[in-house]
């Protein structure tokens, strides 16, 4: 019954030893030097800081819903060239066998 608890008092001793070197030690020279780390180390602060940056990208979010979406199309004619059409001489009265180029301008419209 003693070698058991020996054992147990050797286990819970080095993990208490182990536990104790885990932590940091820090050594801290002044006022300002104390507040500056337990600003930064602060885990109320740092949270705050993350959901103050989810909230201003959900404002956003919610702001380009409401907001009008803007949609833009456009299409471009190439009409600087006159299209040329080849018919046969017959259909404008001419002999039979011989073409004749004919450009046909479109017409513009305007309301």
């Amino acid at each position: 019954m003693t070698y058991r608890v020996c054992i147990l008092l050797a286990f819970f001793g080095i993990i208490i030893v182990a536990g104790l070197n885990a932590q940091q030690i820090i050594e801290i020279s002044s006022f300002q030097a104390a507040a500056k780390l337990a600003l930064k180390d602060n885990t109320d602060i740092t949270n705050g800081t993350l959901d103050i940056a989810g909230k201003k990208q959900q404002f956003r979010e919610a702001l380009s819903e409401g907001l009008p979406q803007i949609s833009a199309s456009g299409k471009i004619n190439d009409n600087t060239v006159i299209p040329t059409s080849v018919y046969p001489d017959e259909f404008f009265g001419g002999p039979a066998g011989e073409l004749t180029a004919v450009q046909i301008e479109p017409v513009k419209i305007t309301v």
